[in-house]
Formats: C-alpha cells, structure tokens, sequence
C-alpha cells in the first residue's frame, strides 16, 4: 500500500475547480497536469525500482539464489508461496509445471517493470503498460494468491486512461516502435535497412 499513500500526498495538489471553469491558459491547465504526471511518475519509478532489483539479481555471480532470468524462477517462487500458505492458487500448479508459460511471462514481467519510467515519456505506450500491469497484478492472485486490488485500479486508472494519451492516434506499428529498447532497436534496424533502398532509388 505504499505508493497509494505517496499518490494520496501528490494528488493533494491537483486543482478542485471544474474544468470547464478553468481558464484555457498554459499555467492553468498545467496545474491539471502537472499533479497527474507526478502521479504517475511516483508509479513508474516503484515499478521499475522493482524491475531493477530483478534485473540486478539475475546478473550477481556471487548470489547463490536462482537467477531471476533462470526458466526455474517464477515455479519456485510459485512454490515457495504454496509451501508458506499451505493453500493452493488457482492457477499454482499450471505454472510451476509448465516453464514454457512461466518463463516468458516472468522475463515479460521484467521488460515492463525496469521500462515503465522511460514507457512514462512515451505517451503512446501509456495504454499498454497500464494494461500490462494489471494483467500482472492479475496473475499474481491467480498463481501466488495475493491480492492486488487497490494496486490494479490505481496503475490502470492513471495509464489506461491516462490524459496524455487520450489524443493518440499513432498506428499499432508506430506504438510498437515506442516500445523502450525493443522499438528502439527495431527503429535502428528500420533505418539502415531503408537507407540502402533510398540510396539505390537516387542512383
């Protein structure tokens, strides 16, 4: 419940007129802004705190637990929950048995906690981390059985509907390629492999 209580404290600042009697000056509807994009600002950055924390145990040689990038780590933490509660998830055994599902979803998991603070500056992914994240929250309920009610409405009403993105109108290929990392490095790829054909075009 964390961050809730750090949301409660930034969102103290947002206006309380209503918007149609907010005059149509920058100052004024950047005070709308302003304590919105520090809300979810507050909500990337314990993300990718989280994602961070993963991705630097998945690269200590000294530790001695399983990676977090190892196809075993999501089933034993699965399994450690089951064993601590005595009380099987609803779906516990399908993804302790099944690394081909496991694995995959964790290294996912990874990819948009550690990216969610660049994914903020990116308004036409807002939608798909918020949704992302509340799959998440989701699945650890339906595997580890801890609930994340609160946590799953917050991120998903302050990126799904988020109001800066509320005026995107990129195409589905245009948002893959603002995906952190991975649509950056298709962006790379894209280029050099246009600029041979625009070449040839001009000779």
């Amino acid at each position: 419940m964390h961050y809730i209580i750090w949301l409660s404290g930034i969102l103290i600042f947002a206006p309380t007129r209503n918007h149609k009697q907010v005059p149509k000056t920058f100052s004024r509807r950047a005070s709308y802004a302003f304590p919105v994009f520090f809300a979810q600002f507050a909500i990337a950055f314990f993300y990718s705190l989280s994602g961070y924390w993963k991705t630097l145990s998945g690269f200590d040689p000294v530790s001695t637990a399983v990676s977090s990038f190892h196809p075993d780590a999501l089933p034993l933490l699965v399994m450690g929950r089951w064993m601590q509660t005595g009380n099987e998830p609803l779906f516990a055994e399908f993804f302790a048995s099944n690394l081909w599902v496991a694995w995959p979803s964790y290294l996912l998991v990874i990819y948009f906690e550690l990216f969610f603070i660049v994914a903020l500056f990116r308004p036409q992914v807002h939608r798909l981390f918020g949704v992302a994240m509340g799959v998440f929250h989701l699945g650890v309920w339906a595997v580890m059985g801890i609930p994340f009610a609160y946590q799953s409405m917050v991120v998903v009403g302050l990126f799904v509907l988020s109001p800066f993105a509320v005026f995107d109108r990129s195409s589905l290929s245009e948002k893959a390629l603002k995906l952190p990392l991975l649509g950056d490095i298709a962006a790379i790829v894209f280029h050099f492999i246009k600029r041979p054909e625009s070449a040839s075009k001009r000779s």
